[in-house]
């Protein structure tokens, strides 16, 4: 008790405030704020160091708890746009297999038209030789035709004579 209660006058007497470490007693082990200290104030209240220290690391621990979520969404959606792109490759690698079997068709048909040309321009060699052949014999008929003409004739002329 003081000495001097008039001194505060009509206001109370101010409290000392308490310091205690560890949780309030010692049946109780889980506390809701980050420090261990409790510090209170003279009236039974937490102080407001300790309400501020709690509002901030709470919202600071949601901030990140929301980057956190935030990040893993968007790592989802890269690994969803990673696996589309792997998809996609897939599928360019097989267009560019099916481009290729193509292009080998393409080479083999030309190869078959060279060779189709080819035959053509032999075919007509031999039909040009063929129609050259026949218009020999075309001339040896006619030859053996009037060489048989005049035979006939100087048979005939032989015979009546």
């Amino acid at each position: 008790m003081d000495k001097e209660p008039t001194w505060y006058g009509s206001r109370p007497r101010p409290r000392p405030h308490c310091i205690r470490r560890g949780p309030r007693s010692p049946r109780k082990r889980h506390s809701s704020s980050l420090f261990s200290a409790h510090v209170y104030c003279g009236h039974g209240r937490p102080s407001q160091l300790l309400l501020s220290s709690y509002y901030y690391y709470t919202r600071t621990l949601t901030f990140k708890k929301d980057r956190v979520q935030a990040y893993n969404v968007r790592l989802r959606q890269l690994t969803s746009d990673l696996i589309l792109t792997f998809d996609h490759l897939l599928a360019s690698r097989q267009l560019t297999s099916d481009l290729i079997l193509t292009f080998d068709h393409l080479l083999a048909s030309r190869q078959l038209t060279s060779d189709l040309i080819l035959t053509f321009d032999h075919l007509r060699q031999l039909t040009s030789d063929l129609i050259l052949t026949f218009d020999h014999l075309r001339q040896l008929t006619s030859d053996l035709y009037s060489r048989s003409t005049t035979c006939a004739n100087l048979l005939v002329t032989y015979t009546h004579v």
